[in-house]
């Protein structure tokens, strides 16, 4: 996978320099934006394959559009509702300060089912939110052991990414469908 990968930018590369009307050399530019790398974190399950694509992407999407795509897109047995930033801060235990932007949507606590999708200040900070994501997750999976099992089950299967500077929580039962919906931002 990563030769394909360097094949690819290599690739990318070559036809870059063959469009360079300056004949400058393509990234010695004084802009760097084009060349970031961005890490992403995918389900426990999924690491290995998704975070080699995503290392090669770089992620520039406003939130709201993943998360309504995400609503719109999925099928919820709870009536989710968007969350305001002040819930949304709440509920991860996060600090005005800890995110740019956020469009969340939460179910009324009959079920697990939550979108969430963050954007942060930079990677180093998505990490931090990840955490606090990760420690959501792990919290409600100890509420609902009780008396919802089925809730831990969808829990455990809940798809937590960091794509560059944005983390983004999807916890529903479509959880193939929610990837192949995030996989295109």
């Amino acid at each position: 996978m990563r030769k394909i990968i360097l094949i690819m930018m290599l690739a990318m590369m070559v036809c870059a320099a063959c469009g360079n009307k300056n004949g400058d050399v393509p990234g010695n530019s004084d802009s760097q934006e084009g060349n970031k790398v961005t890490e992403s974190a995918g389900n426990q399950n999924s690491e290995n394959d998704s975070d080699e694509k995503e290392d090669a992407k770089e992620h520039d999407f406003d939130v709201a559009v993943l998360a309504d795509e995400l609503f719109n897109g999925l099928e919820f047995e709870d009536e989710l509702v968007s969350g305001r930033d002040i819930v949304f801060l709440n509920q991860y235990g996060l600090e005005e300060g800890d995110i740019v932007k956020q469009a969340s949507y939460f179910s009324s606590n009959a079920t697990t089912e939550e979108i969430a999708v963050v954007e942060c200040v930079d990677d180093a900070q998505a990490k931090v939110v990840k955490e606090a994501v990760d420690a959501r997750v792990e919290e409600r999976k100890e509420i609902f052991a009780d008396y919802a099992p089925d809730e831990v089950k969808r829990l455990e299967g809940a798809i937590v990414k960091v794509l560059g500077k944005y983390v983004v929580l999807c916890v529903t039962a479509d959880a193939d469908e929610a990837e192949a919906i995030i996989e295109k931002y």
